[in-house]
């Protein structure tokens, strides 16, 4: 251990109640310490963790994630990506093949139907994680279709992020003007 983490432990051990020390000592870097440090200072609530159900467990990746299907209006991708506008604030349920996951934090998937159209579903960060090995199932998903619009330089530096994300070159004269990008803010999926 080095001496900074050996210091602030016996500050904080100095501070906090004896029962709190194993937690702190059995911590294996600084990180780990200082996480485990603020969590002893968080102020208690009456509020009570959820522990995460989005991930099923096993080594496949079916199955439930987010709330359970409420069984929204089921709309055609090519009918989402032929009028988006009018589809814009309504909740929708699609079902096709996943053909991408978020490679970072598991936030999004691109779902693919029968004719080839796509549409990316994102959901919260940390409140649905998709695994990778979700690619080349199927999933009936859920939520509410929503746009945003991008000047120019935010369309590269939204496309960068993309690419950085994947690990691929990106290059900033594929993006020739603003865009208007629609995606559902998707709450609940099937993953088979």
């Amino acid at each position: 251990m080095q001496l900074n983490s050996m210091k602030r432990l016996l500050v904080l051990g100095l501070c906090l109640p004896i029962g709190a020390l194993p937690v702190l000592t059995s911590c294996s870097s600084e990180e780990q310490a200082s996480e485990a440090s603020e969590m002893m200072f968080e102020e208690p609530t009456d509020e009570v963790s959820e522990i995460p159900t989005d991930e099923p467990s096993g080594e496949s990746a079916d199955g439930v994630y987010g709330v359970a299907l409420q069984n929204f209006d089921h709309a055609e991708i090519a009918v989402l990506n032929a009028e988006p506008d009018a589809w814009v604030g309504k909740n929708v349920q699609v079902t096709g093949e996943i053909t991408d996951v978020c490679p970072m934090a598991g936030c999004w998937i691109k779902v693919k139907d029968e004719n080839g159209e796509e549409i990316k579903v994102k959901v919260k960060d940390g409140e649905i994680v998709f695994p990778q090995d979700c690619k080349g199932k199927m999933a009936t998903v859920e939520g509410e279709v929503y746009t945003f619009d991008l000047t120019k330089e935010e369309a590269i530096e939204y496309h960068k992020h993309l690419a950085e994300e994947k690990g691929e070159a990106f290059d900033a004269s594929t993006v020739t003007g603003p865009e208007k990008v629609y995606q559902i803010q998707g709450v609940a999926a099937v993953v088979k």
